[in-house]
């Protein structure tokens, strides 16, 4: 258990979360009973790309892909993402150049699939 506390003191400072630390000292000690039913990987929606010698997953769009969190996380499907997430959003499309209708394209031609977040395009 001491090298499990020793990764959430470390990692708890660069997380962001409304539990404590003690807290998730204590759900760690619970781990192995819990049971994982379903997972899905974030971003939900993505392109992947290669910019020089870097792998780089461009989630597509944050908004959307926050939006999508929310529903998973929290059955909330009315979630209206924040100014920051907006901005962020709109930088990542405007920089990386992929938007919700590069996404679409890379669907139509059969690069990447409808659903799921195996998204695969080299730009």
């Amino acid at each position: 258990m001491s090298s499990v506390t020793a990764i959430i003191e470390d990692v708890f400072p660069k997380v962001k979360t409304n539990f404590s630390s003690s807290q998730l000292i204590k759900m760690a000690s619970q781990m192995f009973h819990y049971n994982i039913e379903y997972t899905r990987g974030f971003p939900f929606a993505h392109l992947e790309t290669d910019i020089g010698d870097l792998d780089v997953v461009v989630p597509v769009t944050l908004a959307d892909n926050v939006s999508e969190l929310h529903e998973f996380l929290f059955d909330d499907t009315g979630y209206v993402v924040s100014k920051n997430v907006k901005e962020y959003s709109d930088r990542i499309e405007k920089d990386s150049g992929f938007g919700a209708a590069s996404r679409q394209a890379a669907i139509e031609n059969g690069v990447v699939p409808d659903t799921g977040s195996e998204a695969d395009l080299a730009k």
